[in-house]
């Protein structure tokens, strides 16, 4: 299924967006839009040519008219928002991002990335690099410049991947109440854990 977006599309709170075993694909103008909004779950998205959008108005929450800003080629813009849960998000602008048992493996130029001094902790992830002699830091910031606070627990690193840009090394910030503490298992175990996820291929001839 693809979804081709003629204006932004925006999500209020308490929403779910969940494409787990099916293939889903968002495109076009703006891409998704969170704002002044909590607890927002998207999850196994492929969102991809997201185009930017000059300054305008879309319709929000009890038909009220939202005047924004400039958009940017971002697939998923955060505005003013807390309690959001992106499953597979690269890159963090700014802010605080938990990254827990999570498989990556073959990127480019980075797994997990930061472009305004974000706070990242990096956790029970299991990171595999490429073969070739192409980039094997997991970690990139935009600029070296800045208040930057990556760091990494128990995360498994293969092939000469590497996180070395580690600053502030200590406990998570902010802390987790109890309502928002999550258990993060073994990274040892994300192999396994990962070995059946994404689109759900099956055959007419053959059972489920």
């Amino acid at each position: 299924m693809t979804i081709t977006l003629q204006i932004p599309l925006l999500l209020s709170s308490f929403t779910a967006i969940d494409g787990r075993g099916v293939d889903v694909h968002i495109t076009s103008t703006g891409c998704l839009l969170v704002y002044q909004a909590t607890n927002i779950i998207i999850h196994g998205l492929l969102i991809h040519h997201c185009k930017a959008q000059p300054p305008s108005t879309v319709m929000g929450p009890n038909v009220k008219v939202i005047t924004l800003g400039q958009i940017d080629v971002d697939a998923i813009r955060l505005a003013t928002t807390r309690k959001v849960w992106i499953d597979h998000n690269t890159l963090l602008r700014h802010g605080y991002a938990h990254v827990a048992n999570n498989f990556y493996q073959g990127w480019e130029q980075y797994a997990i990335g930061g472009s305004v001094s974000p706070s990242i902790k990096s956790e029970a992830n299991f990171f595999v690099a490429r073969n070739d002699a192409g980039n094997k830091e997991v970690a990139w910031r935009k600029w070296e410049k800045g208040l930057w606070n990556f760091y990494s627990v128990g995360d498994v690193l293969k092939n000469g991947a590497s996180f070395s840009k580690q600053t502030g090394i200590g406990g998570a910030k902010p802390n987790y109440n109890q309502e928002q503490n999550f258990k993060v298992v073994d990274a040892r175990s994300i192999k396994e854990l990962t070995s059946e996820s994404g689109v759900l291929r099956y055959s007419r001839s053959l059972p489920c």
